[in-house]
């Protein structure tokens, strides 16, 4: 890349697929509004590429939060994730206008709580 270091942003994609051509290139990681809700996975997923990057963590992970990627991109940011955490239990506020809160399917919800609860059993919070 002649040089250039990558910085790679895509919290207003509609492609949780981006994340991989980013990371792939040599970006030193990901801006997701996930992870407000998963700060430790989403912290492994956006690892930066390296020699020694575990890239088989990166698909386990990756399919793992997959259903929530695509969820939190499916509306404008931060409609999804708010929408998500307030129907998890946790604080994240109402949408400022325009923007309006979205319907959460149950499997997104979940898969959110399941993954929650094991975020906090592993990390001791």
């Amino acid at each position: 890349m002649n040089g250039i270091k990558a910085s790679y942003f895509i919290d207003e994609s509609q492609d949780p697929g981006l994340m991989l051509n980013g990371l792939s290139v040599g970006a030193d990681g990901v801006c997701n509004a996930l992870g407000n809700l998963l700060p430790a996975k989403m912290e492994m997923l956006s690892q930066p590429w390296g020699e020694q990057h575990d890239l088989g963590l990166f698909r386990r992970l990756f399919k793992e939060l997959f259903p929530l990627l695509k969820f939190s991109y499916d509306s404008t940011s931060p409609s999804p994730i708010k929408s998500l955490m307030n129907s998890c239990g946790l604080p994240a506020g109402v949408c400022r206008e325009p923007l309006k809160s979205v319907d959460v399917p149950r499997d997104v919800l979940d898969i959110a709580r399941k993954l929650i609860e094991e975020e906090v059993w592993n990390n001791d919070f």
